[in-house]
């Protein structure tokens, strides 16, 4: 027919459409004894980017389609219909049909609430997995924190399994860390016993400590905003125990901070004690060489003597106390203690040691009600010019000095 330059029509809706001719398919290969049958979860419809024919558009093809399907070799299981737009592939190669779900959410069985506290109320299906740990709330592990009651045990985000322990990597509010509780303010100053530009010594009271430790109220720290409104500084230039009573060196400018310290380390800073011990030498005065070591035991920790160190420790141990009677009295003897070396409890420790524990000593000796009688009375510090200072006794010492000798007036 010749052209008549007119487009063809397109074909109605309803009317069989015809598919191209296939290119002529490859030689069939040789049969193995077995034909080679298609999975069922192949894609239905295409195939390699080739477009295939339907049964119903084969029976429509030509003479030259027929003789191409003669070709393609043996013949092929039915194919499934056509999966339609947008529904979902099934992969599975069983293609067995999935029951039913209940109403509510899919998968999931729904108790009564008076069931869901038993732990098989949800596990009577044949084959449904058993549960672990507690059971969950009549509306699943969701709800499972609301409707159960709270012990206090865990918040309503931790696990139940592990009381106070959330899952989300979040502290709970009633563990997270609080801030210190404030210092509380001293309202009268510390007694100074001397003071200039770089450094203040002041008469430590007993029973006051000079860091915040375990011990509740003030300690010699509380009064640093008092004694400098510097930004740096005041610092604390040796420690005295909570309960001995005297001399403390303040340095409030960091060079006589490190010079002072130098002269404590070198041991040409000079410190006196004044203390009353029980029963007495009987010399007149004499020297203590007796390395200290620390202990520390379930109850606390305590320095000990350690007659025969270790050589590696033999000069971090050494402790070197001179003592000097200055009075006697019934049981009781007042000696003059000057520390070569400053270790922690030198005095105390080597007092008892000797027979002749401190009055009022409740770690190392016998508790007292007045308290410990120990007085660092006397500093000398080697700067320019020397500073030498005493501490006079406290009111809880007076007793005691009185009946070894002491005469208020005297120095």
């Amino acid at each position: 027919m010749p052209p008549t330059g007119r487009r063809p029509a397109r074909p109605q809706a309803g009317s069989p459409t015809r598919t191209p001719a296939r290119p002529p398919a490859r030689p069939p290969a040789k049969p193995s004894g077995k034909p080679r049958a298609r999975t069922q979860d192949r894609p239905q419809g295409r195939a390699h980017g080739k477009t295939q024919a339907g049964p119903q558009d084969r029976s429509q093809t030509g003479p030259q389609d027929k003789t191409q399907d003669r070709t393609r070799g043996p013949s092929r299981p039915a194919r499934s219909p056509a999966r339609p737009q947008g529904a979902h592939r099934d992969t599975r190669s069983d293609r067995t049909e999935r029951p039913a779900a209940p109403a509510g959410r899919e998968g999931f069985i729904p108790v009564s609430r008076e069931a869901a506290g038993r732990p098989d109320a949800r596990h009577k299906t044949a084959g449904a997995r058993p549960q672990q740990g507690k059971p969950h709330g009549p509306r699943g592990p969701r709800s499972a924190g609301k409707d159960r009651p709270r012990s206090g045990a865990a918040p309503a985000h931790a696990r139940h399994d592990r009381p106070g322990k959330p899952t989300n990597g979040r502290t709970p509010a009633d563990t997270l860390p609080t801030e210190p509780a404030p210092r509380p303010v001293p309202t009268e100053p510390l007694p100074v016993l001397y003071q200039d530009r770089h450094v203040v010594i002041v008469n430590k009271p007993a029973g006051l400590p000079v860091h915040a430790g375990p011990r509740t109220g003030l300690c010699v720290e509380d009064w640093f905003p008092q004694l400098s409104r510097r930004a740096d500084g005041p610092w604390l230039v040796h420690r005295l125990d909570a309960d001995t009573a005297g001399c403390l060196a303040i340095a409030l400018r960091k060079q006589p901070l490190l010079a002072m310290q130098q002269a404590f380390a070198n041991h040409t800073a000079r410190k006196t004690y004044w203390a009353i011990v029980r029963n007495g030498p009987t010399e007149e005065k004499g020297r203590i060489d007796l390395p200290l070591v620390r202990e520390s035991t379930p109850s606390g920790w305590h320095m000990r003597p350690d007659p025969a160190p270790k050589p590696a420790n033999a000069a971090k141990n050494a402790a070197t106390t001179l003592w000097r009677v200055l009075g006697r009295g019934k049981g009781l003897c007042w000696l003059e203690l000057t520390l070569l070396s400053g270790r922690t409890h030198q005095a105390r420790v080597h007092c008892a040691a000797m027979g002749w524990p401190i009055v009022g000593d409740a770690l190392y000796g016998k508790a007292d009600a007045q308290g410990l009688h120990l007085l660092a009375q006397g500093l000398s510090l080697p700067l320019d010019p020397t500073i030498t200072v005493t501490a006079p006794p406290p009111p809880s010492m007076h007793a005691a000095l009185r009946a070894c000798g002491w005469e208020p007036d005297a120095p």
